[in-house]
Order: C-alpha cells, then sequence, then structure tokens
C-alpha cells in the first residue's frame, strides 16, 4: 500500500506540475499583453502630445507672423508719413536749383548752348564743325575748353 500511495503522489505531482507550467505560461502572457497595452497607451499618448505640441507652436507660428506683419504695416504707414513732406521738399529744392542753373546761363550770355536743352548742342555741334576756322590750333583749342566746360555744366545740371 505504500507503493501504491507513491505512484499516486507522483501522478498528482505529474498532473500538478504542468498546470502549474500552464499557470505561469497564461500569467506571462498576460504580463505581456499587459505590457503591451500599456506600451500602446503610452505611445497613444505621446502621440497625442506630439500632435498636439505641433498644433500649438503652428498656431504660435502664425500669431507671431501676423503680428509681424502688422507691425511691418504699421512701421511702414509711419515711414511713408514721415517721408512724403521731406520728399516734396526734395523736389522743390530739385526745381530751383534747376531753374538757379538756367538763369545762371541766362546771365552769361557768352552764346553757348545750354547743356540741358539737345536742339541746342547739336545746332552748336553743327555749326562748330562747319566753321573754316577749325584749321588754327589756338582756335580748336579754345573750341575744345569751351566743349568741355559745356560738358562740364551738363554734369553739374544733372546731379
Amino acid at each position: 500500500m505504500a507503493t501504491p500511495m507513491k505512484s499516486g503522489t507522483r501522478s498528482s505531482e505529474k498532473s500538478a506540475a504542468p498546470s502549474a507550467k500552464t499557470k505561469k505560461k497564461k500569467e506571462e502572457e498576460e504580463r505581456k499583453k499587459r505590457e503591451e497595452e500599456d506600451a500602446r497607451i503610452k505611445a497613444e499618448t505621446a502621440d497625442k502630445e506630439r500632435a498636439e505640441n505641433e498644433k500649438r507652436i503652428a498656431q504660435e507660428k502664425t500669431s507671431l507672423a501676423k503680428e509681424i506683419n502688422e507691425l511691418r504695416r504699421r512701421e511702414l504707414t509711419e515711414f511713408y508719413e514721415f517721408i512724403k513732406p521731406r520728399r516734396q521738399e526734395a523736389h522743390e529744392i530739385k526745381i530751383k536749383q534747376r531753374e538757379a542753373f538756367k538763369w545762371k546761363r541766362v546771365l552769361q550770355c557768352d552764346g553757348t548752348p545750354d547743356p540741358t536743352v539737345l536742339p541746342e548742342i547739336n545746332t552748336y555741334m553743327s555749326l562748330w564743325r562747319d566753321e573754316q576756322k577749325n584749321t588754327a590750333i589756338e582756335n580748336t583749342m579754345d573750341q575744345t575748353n569751351l566743349v568741355l566746360s559745356i560738358s562740364k555744366a551738363f554734369d553739374v545740371s544733372q546731379s
């Protein structure tokens, strides 16, 4: 009788052993499933946070761009308001300078053409070319100096 007990104990040990292994496998599978579920939830949470951060950053960039554009518009308006009277003053000064230059040319009465009037320059150049006294070197030098002075006067009138 002692022997059957031993074998009965062994059979119960054998049947208990597989159920313990099965139980451990099930526990291990459940633990893995929980870990996977936790990892999935963490990943979803991280994705949501990342998406929210990206959305917030995009909104901040848009807001900043709007503020910058508004600032630029205001500065440009202020600049135009600042420059408008000065631009008018500069235009008036330029007109006065031209009038003064023309008056100075009238007072010279030297017969030279106005360097700002192209037909006068063309006429003067044609007459100069047609003159027969261009052969004398002194006369040529005088005429060259006169042309240089007209050229300088033209440069002054253009500035």
